[in-house]
């Protein structure tokens, strides 16, 4: 039975292969005519042509302007005779006549109106365009009918026959199809029907119905191969190889020969539904895999002959779903050879097919070409990263190594056939460096391999800047985004005792901070140069602010591990000593690198980032003085203070540098005002605390605390109204008046303190002398001051000039 039914399909094949011989001989017969210049036409077309050219209208002579009797008609409907439809009992305008009306009457413009200006009502005009448009709708009403009734129903028919035979193999509803002989007869049968009617069909012009039910029955064809060998095991592999080659090669030599994708993909799609739709119960990966390469390779046959997008896609999606049913199903790590065999197979397939055909004619590729290209190294990476991961990394490494070879070969046959296809050569590029960043860290030390990977990140963007690829650029940030992946899984940073900062972990991280200061200058250099990548004018300040995050983080985690580890500090004052510290130390750098020009980027981003800090480093500062002192210290000599000083010191720097940038930015000004007021408010506080514990931790030990408190009082109220007197010479000397004001509010607070506070309490005389005394002085000295620079004339264009310190 087996036998005689291989006989009946080969008898079929050739059949179908004769009749590609007939037609590639008419298409031969054709190319002769046309190159010999001969060509012959029916009678049917001679007769509907010379009809077409009765019915085009004459051209009309002009008119000279001479008197004279009017021209006859010439047109064939006026020779023609009375027009069947013109309803009876209606007068019949003569041509002339209607030739004089047509004169007479003024032509209209293409807005409705005459050559006088005057609008005319188109009332003959209206009745057309009504019934032009319902003639329109009925057309698109009846081509979607067709559309429907031809295209959609012999698809759809088709496939639910296919899956119909399909539930044939697998139930047994009568005494004939309850075994496997008579299964595959029946199946066998009604595919072999529908390519003998599809092909008598074609033949009457029956088109794509008659294409649709061929396709259907190379589909039933491999449905009946594949139970046979797959599902049954009625016959043996050499068998059904040869069979499934057979059909192939015909199935798609037919189709190209009709230049019919859809052939193609129905098929393809018959032969890709069958293992599916059948669920083998059965772990038998050669069979099946030898079935699926057979189609894959006819997906390659029409690749060389004809550019079909659609068939490269079902084939890719075809073959990786029935590899991922069968290692979703029945893989094993027993049989990992075979899997690793077979996806190198289909690797090196669909790594030819989406380009073949470029490659063949010399073309450029589109980027459905690519896309497939990316996806075929991206499936292929994923199953070699779950199959051999976990026991088996340096296999995975020696694999993606030669993915990574594959693709620089492929770069080599793309730039020899076609040089000027630059977008798949760079995207082939762009996965060969993935391939060879992934392979690294399986060779190498974790942290030796991140260094790679921030490397190799920065040449990808290198390469995605110069050839303009928005797809090399995407795999560059993938490659960072792996490397900053890595460092994750390997937190905590230390696990023992280690030297601070220069260590391989803390190397690591700086090395990905330097890959993100390399992205934005990158990104900087393409938007002056205006290269058309993914880039927003913002990008590079965010890569840049990438980059200062990643240092203050590895800072921070640094010094959070020294004081664990090297220093043996549990949570308590000392520990929280130094970890306020350590933010001011991180956070002053940090300022003065955000609005550094031109080591930062333009734009408002990176200077609001700055002006953050600052608010945050003036909080920590003020809380941290508090928490410094704890025993007697040296009034403004001590490190303590110095630390919290220098911190000052740098909000004043980054206020002068946000300051020269007003030219640059105009809104520059508006952040060096924000730094300076956080620096004048900050050291005036930190004078304060600093006089304030000095004089209060002396009481403590003090053989009379009342008297140091009072002191400490006194102090206080000297150093603000010195304090409010240097602003204001300050702001007298540079005609800014908000620092005037800043000086009257302090004079105010020294004020109310004097006259309020310090004489509610039980102070003695002394001390408050001392306060009046210098608030006096302080005052008449501003005073005087005051009608100094008004006697010179510096209060007369101050507005002005203030404007222009501010701009």
């Amino acid at each position: 039975m087996a036998t005689s039914l291989l006989f009946l399909m080969l008898a079929i094949l050739l059949i179908l292969c004769i009749g590609i011989q007939i037609r590639l001989s008419n298409i031969r017969n054709l190319l002769e005519r046309f190159l010999s210049g001969r060509s012959e036409i029916a009678p049917e077309q001679s007769r509907e042509l010379q009809a077409e050219t009765a019915e085009i209208p004459q051209p009309q002579p002009a008119d000279t302007g001479q008197s004279g009797p009017l021209q006859q008609n010439t047109h064939p409907a006026s020779q023609a005779g009375p027009n069947p439809e013109q309803e009876e009992g209606l007068p019949k305008p003569s041509p002339t006549s209607t030739r004089i009306t047509s004169e007479a009457r003024p032509p209209e413009q293409p807005d409705g109106k005459t050559q006088d200006g005057e609008f005319v009502e188109g009332h003959a005009h209206t009745p057309q365009k009504l019934s032009t448009t319902q003639e329109e709708k009925k057309k698109q009403a009846q081509s979607l009918e067709l559309h429907i009734g031809i295209q959609w129903a012999i698809i759809i028919g088709s496939i639910s026959l296919l899956v119909g035979l399909i539930f044939v193999v697998k139930s047994a509803f009568a005494t004939f199809l309850s075994t496997p002989q008579g299964k595959l007869t029946v199946i066998t049968l009604v595919g072999m029907v529908a390519l003998l009617i599809g092909e008598f069909t074609r033949r009457r012009n029956y088109g794509f119905v008659a294409k649709g039910l061929t396709a259907l029955g190379f589909a039933i064809l491999y449905t009946s191969v594949f139970s046979a060998y797959g599902y049954f095991g009625l016959i043996a592999a050499t068998p059904s190889l040869v069979l499934a080659t057979c059909i192939t090669i015909t199935a798609m030599a037919y189709a190209i020969c009709l230049d019919e994708v859809i052939m193609a993909f129905l098929a393809l799609l018959g032969g890709f539904l069958s293992p599916l739709m059948l669920s083998i119960d059965q772990n038998r990966p050669h069979a099946l895999f030898v079935y699926v390469t057979i189609l894959s390779f006819g997906a390659m046959a029409c690749s060389v002959f004809r550019k079909w997008r659609l068939v490269n896609i079902l084939s890719f999606v075809g073959t990786f779903l029935l590899y991922t049913v069968w290692y979703t199903k029945y893989y094993t790590p027993l049989q990992i050879d075979i899997a690793i065999s077979w996806l190198a197979i289909f690797f090196i397939i669909f790594l030819v097919v989406p380009v073949l055909y470029e490659l063949i004619k010399k073309m450029e590729t589109h980027k459905e070409a690519a896309i497939l290209v990316l996806l075929n190294a991206q499936v292929v990476l994923t199953y070699l990263v779950a199959i051999l991961y976990q026991e088996h990394r340096q296999y995975l490494a020696a694999a993606t190594t030669i993915m990574a070879m594959a693709h620089f070969f492929m770069i080599l046959g793309v730039t020899n056939r076609c040089p000027s296809d630059m977008n798949l050569s760079t995207v082939m590029l762009a996965i060969a460096l993935f391939c060879l960043a992934i392979a690294v860290p399986l060779y190498f030390k974790m942290y030796t391999a991140v260094m790679v990977f921030a490397a190799k990140a920065v040449i990808l963007t290198l390469i995605a800047t110069k050839y303009r690829s928005k797809i090399t650029q995407i795999f560059s940030f993938i490659v960072l985004g792996l490397a900053i992946i890595w460092l994750l899984r390997q937190l905590p940073l230390h696990m023992d005792n280690f030297k601070i900062i220069l260590n391989t972990a803390c190397l690591s991280w700086s090395a990905i901070a330097a890959a993100f200061y390399f992205f934005h200058l990158i990104h900087r250099q393409a938007n002056s140069a205006k290269i058309s990548i993914i880039n927003h004018p913002n990008l590079p300040a965010v890569f840049y602010l990438c980059f200062l995050g990643t240092l203050i983080l590895t800072a921070a985690m640094e010094w959070y591990y020294h004081l664990e580890l090297n220093l043996n500090l549990t949570y308590g004052p000392a520990y929280l000593e130094y970890v306020l510290k350590a933010g001011l130390v991180i956070l002053t750098p940090s300022i003065i690198l955000s609005v550094a020009r031109p080591f930062s980027p333009p734009g408002s981003l990176c200077k609001l980032t700055a002006t953050v800090f600052a608010s945050a480093g003036a909080l920590l500062a003020s809380v941290g003085l508090v928490q410094f002192h704890q025993s007697v210290f040296t009034v403004f000599a001590n490190s303590d203070f110095a630390i919290v000083s220098i911190f000052t010191l740098g909000l004043f720097l980054a206020a002068t540098m946000l300051r020269y940038q007003r030219n640059e930015m105009p809104h520059s000004v508006y952040f060096s005002n924000i730094h300076a007021l956080i620096g004048i408010f900050l050291l005036w506080l930190l004078l304060t605390e600093e006089i304030y514990l000095y004089w209060n931790l002396l009481a403590q030990i003090a053989n009379d605390p009342k008297h140091c408190l009072f002191l400490g009082q006194m102090y206080i109220s000297i150093m603000w109204v010195i304090y409010a007197t240097c602003i204001i010479i300050v702001g007298l000397w540079r005609k800014n008046r908000v620092l005037r004001y800043i000086s009257l509010a302090l004079y105010g607070i020294v004020l109310a303190k004097v006259f309020i506070f310090d004489m509610s309490t039980k102070m003695s005389s002394t001390y408050r002398i001392a306060g009046f005394v210098a608030l006096g002085l302080a005052l008449i000295s501003v005073s005087y001051l005051y009608q100094f620079c008004k006697n010179k004339g510096l209060f007369q264009n101050t507005p002005s000039a203030e404007l222009k310190q501010n701009q």
